[in-house]
């Protein structure tokens, strides 16, 4: 290997590596969320190959806690990927339920809920997520991740199936619309 193709190495590298160093001023966060398979369910939620799959006509979800105490003042970042299989013939019901969101709420040292978050902003790649910022009595995120209903529709043949669930903490709104994209990218 020639010194060359060494120095021509390092400078392609280097055009990987810069686009998240242009997005994050300081280090490329972590995700705060804990793995899927560690988060809690409920109903006929199952958990399997890192992915939540919630199947219609049955009621279920999966959720975990996480402390944010640390991080009030800040935005947080709630996104997954998100894909959802339809065989129901009607496609208004199709497109009015059985769709993937987050839900959650944000609570106090006592546990009592003081704001809800919800969030079904897609991007084009399957990337469900919402911003929300954490308020100065903030102790605890509660995130779900849900199937919609409407009342009268039926939801059997509507299953979804979530992967890659995060969480994380920007500085500011829009550091947490840089983390969306970069996200929906792949790259974080």
């Amino acid at each position: 290997m020639t010194k060359k193709s060494i120095l021509l190495g390092i400078f392609a590298l280097s055009f990987v590596v810069f686009p998240l160093n242009a997005v994050f001023a300081k280090t490329v966060p972590s995700n705060l969320a804990p793995d899927v398979n560690d988060w809690k369910t409920y109903g006929t939620a199952e958990v399997k190959n890192h992915s939540v799959n919630l199947s219609g006509g049955s009621s279920g979800w999966a959720y975990t806690d996480i402390n944010v105490e640390k991080m009030r003042g800040s935005y947080l970042v709630l996104a997954s990927h998100a894909k959802k299989s339809d065989s129901r013939k009607t496609s208004v019901d199709a497109s009015r339920s059985g769709n993937p969101y987050i839900y959650g709420y944000l609570m106090n040292s006592k546990k009592k809920i003081k704001n809800y978050v919800t969030g079904d902003t897609r991007t084009t790649d399957n990337v469900i997520y919402t911003i929300v910022p954490v308020g100065s009595e903030i102790k605890t995120l509660r995130m779900f991740l849900k199937q919609s209903s409407v009342k009268d529709v039926s939801n059997k043949g509507a299953n979804v199936t979530f992967s890659n669930p995060v969480i994380y903490s920007a500085e500011s709104e829009k550091e947490a619309k840089k983390l969306i994209a970069v996200y929906s990218q792949g790259t974080l």
